[in-house]
């Protein structure tokens, strides 16, 4: 069968060909395997860094049914996906008060379900529980959404 590829963005480190890497987040369980080509503006290369757009084919055994978008390629073993996160809100057109009577019924980014519940009224900061492990990187934003509607912007508060 043909190699599986899967397109993203490089947000953090260089990524090598035959580099040993995990795809992980979204409540599922994680896939442990290997890149076996790297492509960048159309081009075959041996490796790639942050901030590049790159193809990365992984091998054979790995099925388009074993990904969802939304999920994070991470080198084996440098990060664990996460079930809270301690957000700022640094976008709304609503209040915290007025965020927190919507319920709790919440998605972020790519329709992982969360609830919310707030820490800092004053600072704006929020904790955002998920109910699928997602992988978080410093300074990620992300969007909240109620019914399709984005309730608020929110950055990674460490």
């Amino acid at each position: 069968s043909e190699n599986l590829k899967v397109k993203g963005v490089i947000t953090k480190g260089i990524i090598n060909v035959d580099n040993e890497i995990s795809i992980v987040g979204l409540g599922m369980k994680g896939i442990d395997c290997k890149v076996t080509k790297l492509e960048s503006n159309y081009t075959t290369v041996d490796s790639a860094k942050a901030g590049d757009s790159v193809y990365i084919t992984l091998e054979s055994f790995v099925k388009k049914e074993y990904i969802k978008e939304g999920q994070a390629i991470i080198t084996s073993g440098s990060t664990k996906p996460i079930i809270s996160i301690k957000a700022k809100i640094v976008s709304t057109d609503l209040s915290l008060e007025e965020i927190q009577e919507k319920g709790n019924n919440f998605c972020i980014n790519s329709d992982i379900k969360c609830s919310i519940s707030i820490i800092s009224e004053e600072e704006k900061i929020i904790k955002v529980k998920l109910e699928n492990p997602m992988v978080v990187v410093e300074e990620l934003e992300f969007l909240i959404k109620k019914d399709n509607s984005v309730i608020a912007k929110c950055k990674v508060n460490k």
